[in-house]
């Protein structure tokens, strides 16, 4: 086996962990109020994204259009939203979020 072989089955392994456990990085998961700890995930999993697109130029699959709906659902939530006036210095989390979407196609 080649190391590309090797790398492509990490990935695939890896997503498809993140697939069968995409509720836990919701930060609203059961309507749960926001918290900077799950925020973490958000901004994580977005980078994520941006990642494994970039690597394997797949924006129209499966893994990237679940993880794109669950993070634009985030984006629109107004808790979220309203957060960045709150808590300003969360800004990153916030610009995380927007710019690997946009980096996917989603602005």
């Amino acid at each position: 086996m080649s190391a590309a072989s090797d790398c492509t089955r990490m990935i695939e392994g890896a997503m498809r962990w993140i697939l069968d456990h995409l509720e836990e990085f919701d930060p609203f998961k059961g309507g749960r109020p926001f918290t900077i700890k799950h925020g973490q995930k958000v901004g994580e999993l977005a980078i994520l994204l941006h990642v494994y697109v970039g690597l394997t130029g797949e924006r129209a699959g499966e893994p990237a259009r679940r993880i794109s709906k669950l993070l634009r659902a985030v984006q629109a939530n107004r808790e979220f939203s309203d957060r960045l006036l709150r808590s300003p210095a969360e800004f990153v989390l916030f610009a995380e979020v927007y710019a690997c979407l946009r980096a996917v196609g989603h602005d």
